[in-house]
Parts: structure tokens; sequence; C-alpha cells
């Protein structure tokens, strides 16, 4: 009860905690089997830390406030902890952050465009070759961003002439004055983003979760779609106004998260829902797109879920006067 925790991955079906006593310089590394087991305890390699980092091959490595970046390995037959590889945390992102899993010799990516309405994926095959095999456009959203882009402009010239037709005796000039860059802030930040994650079902099979089309695709490996199913669950209910504006200040209805977590063991997908900070773990079929069993999971705001084998790990600040950070496991079969 002593220990609070400050990150954890699963690491070789286990889990690795990173955990530290009352203060940050007294931390260390557990790992734990899935049962809750320990398998070993090692101090951290280096200064405080800030976080754990899987990468798309399912490396675990130790980020330090420093910027170090070791990679955390669990030799079994010798029961030793070590760190073989050392690098910046910057220099480990640049290799590994563009891509996303691999499959049958191929490392598969996912490319945003630069105003982030439109996604292209592909994969590197053993050739070191990049093919793009699939792309999602949201073009109503699109226009309307530079629709909305155009008549900002337009209004900001006109209250500009304004202006300067008739200076600001507080010399604090027009409030209401924006310049072309606040604008496009402005709409980045609000404007809705492409949502369409890639995720891996098998060794040879895909599934594009296409909400701006509200369509799961399935998708063969080399992007051949061999099936859609309609999905609805992602829209939230718009019928009625009380409840909306009721909403603004107290929520009345779950709301989507707007992610999918995949279960990697079990090949299978679920969504997230949340209301006045309780959340909902909701199983889709994807043979139907529908929302089958729901988990309502037991304490407020959890912070990064995760499911594997069948059960969400999750982070909680226990009650208490130092409020630690406890990992809970929460079993969904």
């Amino acid at each position: 009860m002593d220990y609070s925790v400050l990150d954890y991955e699963i690491m070789d079906d286990n889990l690795l905690l990173l955990v530290f006593r009352y203060q940050l310089r007294r931390s260390e590394l557990i790992l734990l089997t899935l049962s809750g087991d320990t398998v070993s305890i090692v101090p951290v390699p280096e200064g405080k830390p800030t976080k754990l980092y899987r990468d798309f091959l399912g490396n675990v490595h130790y980020i330090s406030s420093h910027g170090g970046a070791y990679q955390c390995y669990y030799n079994d037959s010798l029961k030793r902890f070590s760190f073989p590889f050392k690098s910046t945390y910057d220099t480990l992102l640049r290799k590994v952050q563009p891509f996303l899993f691999t499959s049958n010799d191929r490392l598969y990516f996912q490319e945003f465009s630069p105003d982030g309405f439109s996604t292209r994926i592909g994969y590197y095959n053993k050739g070191h070759e990049k093919k793009y095999i699939r792309l999602v456009s949201d073009e109503t959203t699109r226009k309307n961003y530079y629709d909305d882009l155009k008549f900002d402009n337009n209004w900001n010239d006109k209250l500009q002439a304004s202006t300067l037709m008739t200076p600001d005796k507080t010399g604090l000039g027009n409030p209401a004055l924006m310049n072309e860059y606040d604008m496009q802030a402005h709409r980045h930040f609000f404007s809705r983003r492409i949502n369409a994650p890639l995720l891996k079902l098998g060794e040879s099979n895909l599934a594009v979760f296409n909400f701006t089309e509200d369509r799961i695709e399935l998708l063969g490996a080399d992007g051949e779609v061999y099936e859609t199913v309609p999905i609805t669950f992602h829209k939230e209910d718009t019928d009625n106004p009380f409840a909306n504006l009721l909403g603004a200040f107290i929520s009345t209805e779950w709301k989507w998260k707007g992610e999918i977590q995949v279960d990697e063991y079990y090949r299978t997908a679920y969504t997230i829902f949340r209301k006045n900070g309780m959340e909902q773990i909701r199983k889709i079929d994807l043979e139907t797109g529908k929302l089958t069993n729901t988990f309502d999971l037991p304490y407020p705001f959890p912070e990064k879920i995760r499911i594997y084998k069948g059960v969400a790990y999750f982070l909680i600040l226990g009650p208490g006067q130092y409020e630690k950070w406890k990992l809970v496991m929460f079993r969904l079969l």
C-alpha cells in the first residue's frame, strides 16, 4: 500500500509496473504475472521516471525525465531483468512511432494529411518497399472547414478595413480581429478530425473502423475489402434538445469516447463510453457492428484502460491522505 503506480504496460504476457514510494526518486520497476504474482523487482536505470512506452513490436521502454529510453527485458531462464538497449526518447519515437503493428513480415502504418481530414494506410514489405492500400477521407468536414475559413478571412478583412477607417481610441485595436494563424488554430482545435483506426484481427485480417462512412471495413493483408459492416454506436443522440442542454452541466447519457480497444489475445474489439466520471466498456460484434456485452467499471475516472486476455486493466486514484495510484484488473469474461 506504500506504492503508487506511475505507469504500467503489458510486456511478454506479464505486467510491468513503474512505481514509486512517497517520492519519484524512490522508483522501481516491478514485473508481475497477469494474476498479480511478483516476478522481479529492479531499480530504474536512470534518474526520475516519466513513463513507460510500448512500441509496435511489444517492446516496453523505460523513459526518464532526462529523455533517456531504456528497453526493458526479462530473461525467464536466467530469472534476470536487464536493459539491453539505450537511446533517447526522441530517437525512439522517430524509429517506431509511424508503425502500428507487424503482420506476415509487413510493417503496417497510418499517415494523416496535414489538415487532418484524411488518412492513408499502407505497409512496408521485406524489401523495404512502401505500398499504400487504403485511403479514408472526410470530405464533408474538410469542405465545411475551408468554407468557414474563407468566411472568417472575408469577415476579418472587413473588420480590418473598418478599424483602419475609425482607429480605436484605446490603442488596443479591435478585439474581434483574428489573424490567419489564429483562425487556422481555432478551426484545427475545434473541428472534428478523421477517426479511422486500423486494427489487427489476425495474421491475415485487418479492420478499419471508418466512422466517417459509418462502417467497419474488413480487409485482407493486401488491403482488399472483403466485407463491410454498418455501425451506429459512435453517433451521439441529438433528438432531445433538453437533454443536450442539461448535458452541458451534468451528463444524462453515456457519451462515446471515440476510441477502440482490441484484445490482442482473443482478437476481439471493445469501445468505451463515459458518464459523470464513470466508464462503460462495451464489446463490439464484428459480424453485425452491434454492441453486445456491457461492463460498468466500479471506479470513477479510470486512466489508461488496456484489455488483454479478457481482462481490463486500468489505473485509479485510491482513497486516503496520500492519493496513491493503483492498478486494477477487471474481468470481462
